[in-house]
């Protein structure tokens, strides 16, 4: 699991710079599937990733990486589907005890990422607890199987 916390989002870079024929140390188990999404997130705070990384490795459940997982230091989260149908899809995950230099804490943050299935829109939204909440909107790349 560790390896791969850092080869989803490098191999993803890689593929958008055409890197990838020349990196040949990221090792993504054979079937791992993975989704790649960008949000706008230049008016909000730091809480909210500009890039998440959705994977599910062979025979795993879900998990996500992102930079504020990154920055709090945090592995990857196990995430769950809470809406699957025709139009949509919902992931969603909870990081716990989340605190930084300037003091601030929350004991739990939810996130929910929604994809529109016909056009891959999407939307994330933060949602830390006592604090406010934030939502961003992009696009996901479609599934991958590596």
């Amino acid at each position: 699991m560790r390896s791969l916390l850092v080869a989803i989002p490098l191999f993803f870079a890689c593929l958008a710079t055409g890197a990838h024929a020349k990196n040949t140390n990221i090792v993504v188990p054979k079937g791992t599937v993975a989704l790649h999404c960008e949000f706008r997130t230049g008016y909000l705070s730091n809480s909210t990733p500009s890039v998440v990384d959705l994977y599910r490795e062979p025979g795993a459940n879900w998990h996500v990486m992102d930079p504020f997982l990154a920055y709090f230091k945090k592995p990857p989260q196990q995430v769950e589907i809470l809406v699957d149908n025709p139009k949509r899809i919902t992931y969603g995950w909870t990081v716990e005890r989340v605190s930084s230099d300037s003091n601030n804490f929350a004991a739990r943050v939810n996130f929910r990422l929604t994809l529109i299935k016909s056009d891959r829109r999407a939307s994330l939204t933060v949602q830390p607890t006592g604090f406010r909440s934030e939502a961003a909107w992009g696009r996901c790349l479609p599934l991958r199987t590596f």
